[in-house]
């Protein structure tokens, strides 16, 4: 019985968590516009005569959300569109320009605009390569992500003149965690996937694929 239990958990759970997030997301996008929508279906007289489903509340409210979403996406597609023609695209660059001019408010901004065009610029990825760091001491292991080759310190001691940028995500929510700098020897390489990394700290440690350590770090890099 424990173990049926146990499966029909597994099953049902992820549905459940991915069906309770995508709703969430629905509703936090959907809810400002709502009572405009709203009143604007409510106005037809196709939904004013008769004893339809569409006097239903849950019908209208459930119509609306769609509405609201089919407009957002348009209405993305449509930026997008515009981005890419030249006028459009100097008005967004002197918008952007004033942004960062504004005090406070500009560092909110720069970094929320590095971390976008990090995770959807197509030029470059935002993690190269998996490796296992010395993290929080020297006798444990943590699972860390490279953002970049190296980056060199002016330095007078040699062994810190090159450092790795890598970032510890946390668990189980990997958008937080640490970006730490550590000596090649220092790093432990491994062939596990990017993807595979971040299920792995999703899911605490529970889904874990297979994975050898690299005898190079040059070995399985996804740039």
């Amino acid at each position: 019985m424990k173990k049926y239990f146990t499966t029909g958990v597994a099953i049902i759970l992820p549905i459940f968590l991915t069906s309770f997030i995508v709703v969430f997301f629905i509703n936090l996008l959907t809810r400002p516009f709502l009572g405009i929508v709203e009143s604007f279906i409510a106005n037809f007289d196709f939904f004013k005569e008769g004893t339809t489903i569409f006097h239903n509340p849950e019908f209208l409210l459930s119509l609306s959300k769609i509405f609201i979403l089919i407009g957002l996406v348009g209405f993305i597609f449509l930026i997008g569109f515009l981005g890419q023609l030249f006028l459009v695209k100097y008005l967004f660059k002197f918008g952007n320009a004033i942004f960062q001019k504004i005090p406070y408010i500009n560092k909110i901004y720069l970094a929320l605009q590095e971390v976008v065009h990090s995770l959807f610029s197509s030029e470059s990825k935002s993690f190269s390569q998996v490796v296992l760091v010395p993290f929080p001491n020297s006798n444990a292991l943590s699972v860390g992500l490279i953002t970049r080759e190296y980056i060199k310190l002016n330095s007078t001691h040699k062994s810190t003149s090159e450092m790795i940028p890598v970032f510890v995500p946390g668990t189980p929510n990997p958008s937080v965690g640490f970006m730490l700098m550590f000596r090649e020897e220092q790093l432990i390489f491994v062939n596990m996937k990017v993807e595979d990394a971040m299920k792995f700290i999703v899911s605490c440690g529970v889904v874990l694929s297979e994975f050898k350590i690299n005898s190079s770090p040059k070995q399985n890099k996804d740039f």
